[in-house]
């Protein structure tokens, strides 16, 4: 269910490493729908390549590709989950250092988003550290009447992650039990984690602190990343040996 754009980097290795983390079940929802993780140099070069266009039916425009660059920096931004694709993008080319919280909680976008209904029950009692990350700003003001909906996302998103790390008990009751409800059918932190939500788009995307952002100047992670691609350089899509994943997931276990 991955499929790399451009030259494959090292970085993958430690990304995979973190999906390991997620039951296999879950995983494999995700397979059967369709879902692909999606590897590119930056979240513009993999949205905007051709294996992007071919599954969305039609190239991305100029002004959208610009769009993109923008909204979605190499500065700030670790990871995208895609609604309209059903993709789960990482860059290569630059990575957030907190690899593992930030691909747990972009796959609980992807197996909540779609059936996550929005109840005032779950937004009360949470943990302090899910319930501080709801809170900011980002996800809409007390008084728009999508505050609610954006933060029931993120309150599925995080819990899930919590969940995955063994944390769950820490998880109100509805909140649990939404969260299962869900997976059955189908911490802001030190370090300045936000997620964001576009309603427009229904797309996600993971923002870090810029000194969270390591890219090839980084002597610790400059051999793991992928190189930029020259301008007009066509990026082609390979897809990754699923047993990858799997030996990761054995490999973890036995250690």
């Amino acid at each position: 269910m991955s499929v790399v754009i451009g030259k494959r980097a090292p970085i993958i290795d430690r990304y995979l490493a973190a999906l390991s983390y997620a039951p296999h079940d879950h995983l494999q929802q995700l397979r059967d729908r369709g879902a692909r993780v999606l590897f590119g140099p930056t979240i513009a070069d993999a949205l905007g390549s051709d294996w992007a266009a071919e599954r969305r039916g039609r190239f991305l425009t100029a002004a959208e590709l610009w769009e993109l660059r923008v909204h979605y920096s190499e500065a700030d931004t670790a990871a995208v989950y895609d609604f309209e694709l059903d993709v789960l993008v990482l860059p290569t080319a630059h990575a957030a250092r907190d690899l593992e919280r930030i691909v747990l909680h972009e796959i609980g976008h992807a197996l909540t988003l779609k059936r996550a209904s929005c109840h005032p029950s779950l937004l009360a009692d949470l943990p302090p550290e899910i319930a501080r990350h709801v809170c900011h700003l980002a996800y809409g003001a007390e008084n728009d009447p999508r505050t609610a909906q954006q933060r029931t996302f993120e309150v599925l998103a995080e819990a899930y992650a919590f969940l995955v790390v063994g944390r769950g008990s820490e998880l109100p009751t509805a909140v649990l039990s939404e969260l299962i409800f869900i997976l059955r059918t189908v911490s802001e932190g030190d370090r300045g984690i936000r997620f964001d939500f576009d309603e427009e788009t229904g797309r996600t995307a993971t923002r870090v602190d810029a000194s969270e952002i390591v890219s090839a100047d980084d002597p610790d992670w400059a051999y793991l990343l992928a190189p930029h691609p020259s301008p007009g350089e066509q990026l082609e899509a390979s897809e990754l040996n699923p047993d990858e994943l799997a030996a990761r997931r054995w490999r973890r276990k036995a250690a």
